[in-house]
């Protein structure tokens, strides 16, 4: 299946690769941009990813408004009370007459598959398994999204949506080139990254998109492939604000010294607030240094992708 990408300005691409990790749990809506149709319902302008309606073989279904599926004669919406029309973001599944549906324990049961992934399983009846294009909170660390892995009891697996649009990226001070930071940390290659001066508390900010409707962000940081340049990012976090260098909500960090080590990138999960109190479209990673001491924040590629759970 093709990649669904949503294309206006600069797509962010690597995920701790050299090449864009295939989402293949989200359908190509290149043809149907309003998400109109059984295959590809939902559009960017009404939900967060669009949906196959007929993933788990419900050939009579189709999509309500663009926006949600509406299941045939033998089918039926995960989660829902046995209802034929479905919340958006949710597939046409088989009536539920077994354990294949009901994946936990009674508060936390869930149908792994809910949202159209027709591999995943249920492990040993206590949380799902997803397949490659799908992600969930990881079993051992809620806060981490995982793809094709094991999740966090009481999660479904979810499509890994299209990465988002980020742009007007600011250097605390001006220092530095922001467009060629912009280009480095999102061209898909890891021997490249943005740089900039040294500075006390330095930070980098994006914004993103405010045209598409998502309850969370995935912010994805991959460091330089140099081991010195690594260690340097030791103690970074990642934060949301309604403007650049606003340090509002901490979604992760400080990361340290063996976590870097460890790991070809960094994950968090970020919320982007509610409206009334001012939407968080800015994403911010700084350094704080408590030692006041001057450094710079260097990283390979930066990625951010919505969804909901």
């Amino acid at each position: 299946m093709k990649l669904y990408f949503i294309v206006i300005a600069v797509i962010l691409l690597a995920e701790g690769i050299t090449k864009p990790s295939v989402a293949i749990g989200v359908p190509d809506c290149t043809d149907d941009p309003y998400g109109g149709s059984q295959g590809c319902c939902g559009s960017y302008f009404m939900q967060t990813y669009p949906v196959d309606c007929a993933s788990h073989g419900d050939t009579n279904s189709f999509c309500v408004y663009s926006h949600h599926c509406s299941c045939s004669n033998g089918y039926e919406c995960p989660d829902s009370g046995k209802s034929v029309e479905c919340a958006s973001g949710l597939v046409c599944v088989p009536k539920c007459d077994g354990s294949d549906c009901i994946c936990g324990s009674n508060d936390n049961s869930v149908d792994c598959s809910a949202h159209g992934d027709t591999e995943s399983f249920c492990v040993f009846n206590d949380h799902c398994s997803c397949s490659m294009g799908f992600q969930c909170p990881s079993a051992s660390d809620v806060s981490t999204l995982i793809e094709g892995g094991e999740c966090h009891p009481g999660y479904k697996c979810t499509p890994i949506p299209p990465n988002v649009i980020v742009s007007d990226l600011i250097i605390k001070g001006g220092n530095g080139n922001k467009d060629q930071y912009l280009d480095n940390v999102t061209d898909g290659d890891l021997t490249t990254y943005g740089t900039m001066n040294k500075i006390k508390k330095p930070w980098v900010s994006v914004m993103v998109s405010k045209n598409l409707v998502a309850a969370k962000w995935s912010v994805t940081v991959t460091p330089p492939q140099d081991k010195k340049k690594k260690k340097k990012l030791a103690g970074f976090e990642i934060w949301t604000g309604t403007e650049a260098g606003s340090l509002l909500v901490k979604c992760g960090g400080p990361y340290s010294k063996k976590k870097l080590r460890k790991s070809s990138s960094i994950t968090a999960v970020c919320d982007k607030g509610q409206a009334n109190f001012g939407q968080q479209n800015y994403i911010t990673i700084t350094i704080p240094n408590k030692k006041k001491k001057k450094t710079k924040i260097e990283i390979a590629e930066l990625s951010v992708s919505q969804y909901t759970l």
